[in-house]
């Protein structure tokens, strides 16, 4: 089978404001394929300190197109903490291509 590889970019992440304990949380991630031609990518978020681990998330994007990829956010704690998030997105052959805090 053939693989469509393409660039891509990672353009914001951001954790919205969320109570300690709840299922609430999100974190929104755009991101874009930076190449001249549709693929597929994994986006994947390493948060801290005491947040749930996060499942890595595949996307599917037309060559130029803009995403918005949404992950739920669970605190392990009750303590009002700010937490810190690696995103890193990764081409078709799983090589990371764009990584933000």
């Amino acid at each position: 089978e053939r693989v469509s590889v393409s660039a891509g970019v990672v353009l914001n992440a951001t954790i919205v404001p969320f109570d300690a304990y709840s299922r609430n949380g999100e974190l929104q991630v755009y991101v874009r394929n930076t190449g001249f031609r549709s693929a597929r990518f994994t986006l994947s978020a390493l948060c801290e300190p005491d947040i749930a681990p996060l499942l890595a998330k595949p996307v599917s994007m037309f060559a130029q197109a803009e995403v918005l990829i949404k992950f739920e956010v669970l605190a392990e704690t009750t303590i009002g903490t700010k937490h810190l998030c690696s995103v890193t997105l990764a081409d078709a052959l799983g090589r990371a291509v764009s990584t933000v805090q």
